[in-house]
């Protein structure tokens, strides 16, 4: 937990050192967002202040690893990998226009990867009593 007093402060900066950079008409990764008519501003936006959370988590993350001597949760591969697929696909769509039905079908193509291929599971929801709703008890029956 006090882990937490470092990391989110480091992450902070970091994102806020690279939003700086990222965000200078003179950088490469400089990418405007022209109003059009599904848009919520109404003047150019830059698009890239994505990449600069992507560095503060990238630094975070491992530090916390080494601060909590953790090990890699499980299926931490194809978290990454679907991660890092997501990141190309934003990318992508910053500098050339994907079609949302596309990036839609990509984005949850890439849940369903990290899903399956990690091994996870949705947890089953619990009502209040603690019992798993359709098991147990039918509600109505009162004896």
């Amino acid at each position: 937990m006090k882990s937490l007093l470092l990391l989110v402060p480091t992450a902070f900066l970091v994102a806020a050192f690279f939003v700086r950079r990222l965000w200078r008409p003179d950088s490469i990764w400089y990418v405007l967002d022209h109003p059009n008519h599904r848009s919520l501003h109404a003047r150019p936006t830059p698009r890239n202040g994505g990449l600069a959370i992507l560095a503060g988590l990238l630094v975070s993350w491992p530090l916390w690893l080494v601060l909590e001597h953790s090990r890699l949760p499980q299926g931490w591969m194809f978290l990454l990998s679907g991660w890092l697929f997501c990141v190309v696909v934003s990318l992508w769509n910053d500098r050339h226009e994907i079609a949302p039905a596309i990036r839609f079908l990509l984005q949850a193509g890439t849940a369903v990867y990290f899903l399956i291929m990690g091994n996870f599971s949705v947890p089953p929801r619990r009502a209040p009593n603690g019992e798993t709703p359709g098991h147990g008890k039918k509600s109505g029956h009162r004896h």
